[in-house]
């Protein structure tokens, strides 16, 4: 049987190699600043014109994304805990790379 710290553990390693990714961050925080949006609307604003390239980004993120009856992608439950993360690990090393300017 699995511990809980194990399941953690591996959660959160499977959540650092989905969000390495720069394209899957922007993905994130587009449909956190938006909502929701076509898989179109997407593409555009993230600047990407190969279909195969999208589509691999969206599988990757997974079950981060969850698609309305409309076809608009939006972030799921997970989804929003990743943001939450990507933002909170953001600032903090914001406040770190100050501490280590101002010495």
């Amino acid at each position: 049987m699995y511990s809980v710290l194990s399941i953690v553990t591996s959660n959160i390693g499977s959540l650092h190699k989905i969000l390495k990714d720069e394209t899957r961050r922007r993905i994130i925080l587009l449909l956190q600043e938006k909502g929701s949006l076509s898989y179109v609307d997407l593409m555009k604003a993230l600047g990407i014109t190969n279909t195969g390239k999208m589509n691999y980004h969206l599988k990757v993120l997974g079950n981060l994304l969850s698609k309305k009856n409309d076809d608009q992608y939006v972030l799921s439950d997970k989804g929003m805990l990743a943001y939450r993360l990507m933002r909170e690990f953001s600032e903090a090393n914001t406040e770190r790379q100050l501490r280590l300017n101002s010495r």
